[in-house]
């Protein structure tokens, strides 16, 4: 088992929130932070729904059984 950051990406905003199911872990926070930052990055005229929320949580998870990204 192994230390990881695991991105976690929500879509909309209060009630309407949905969480997307995501299953990139990353070996360093700051590189999982990088991808987190460009997701949640909108341009023109965005509605509600389109707002993003990213996060990077730590966890353990066996490398053998995931793909854990550089």
């Amino acid at each position: 088992m192994v230390h990881v950051f695991v991105l976690v990406l929500y879509l909309g905003m209060g009630s309407e929130r949905v969480p997307i199911k995501s299953e990139l872990y990353f070996r360093r926070v700051d590189v999982c932070n990088w991808y987190a930052q460009e997701l949640v990055r909108r341009f023109g005229y965005p509605q509600s729904n389109d707002y993003g929320t990213a996060y990077c949580i730590p966890q353990k998870v066996n490398p053998n059984e995931v793909t854990v990204y550089d």
